[in-house]
């Protein structure tokens, strides 16, 4: 991948980042879909309803978001659906794009990261998962080093500590003398 392309890929990654941090729900809207779904549970909207449960934020409406999307895609993946085969295409990616996005939220990126990779399976021209995909390395990478950093000073402060007590003990044995 030469600079320039990478720099893109960078800077959509931001723009998406960027996107997904403003991307917020309204509780009213839950509410009334809600209501909406309550009356007509079509497949159109149950997807709006785990759409705004998972875009919620809120880990237990993200995980009823998630079961709705999943007995979405099982729907569509059965044969009964095959007259509606561009229709059951569409309800595909847009599930496994927004189980990604969920997982994301909930900053359980390897997860996100595995169903971005199953998207690009089903949907190999997909443009926006390879622009997800690089956020989430990026997160991975973050983490990681946020890790290591966290590890590092506790092996620090441990040390100061041991240090610290070897002192201290000597410094009571001399007075025990």
């Amino acid at each position: 991948m030469s600079n320039t392309e990478h720099s893109r890929i960078e800077q959509e990654a931001r723009n998406l980042e960027e996107q997904f941090e403003n991307d917020t729900v309204d509780p009213e809207q839950i509410r009334i879909q809600e209501k909406v779904t309550s009356i007509d549970r079509s497949d159109a909207n149950l997807f709006v309803l785990a759409t705004l449960y998972v875009k919620s934020r809120d880990q237990k409406m993200t995980e009823q978001g998630f079961e709705m999307l999943r007995i979405l895609l099982q729907q569509h993946n059965s044969t009964s659906f095959d007259s509606y085969e561009s229709n059951s295409r569409h309800y595909k990616r847009d599930v496994m794009y927004l189980m990604a996005v969920g997982h994301y939220y909930l900053a359980e990126y390897p997860e996100a990261r595995r169903w971005l990779e199953r998207l690009l399976q089903f949907d190999p021209s997909n443009y926006q998962a390879p622009k997800f995909l690089h956020l989430i390395d990026r997160k991975i990478a973050d983490d990681g080093k946020k890790g290591l950093a966290i590890a590092g000073g506790a092996a620090v402060i441990g040390g100061i500590a041991a240090v610290g007590g070897i002192i201290l003990m000597g410094i009571l044995n001399s007075k025990r003398k």
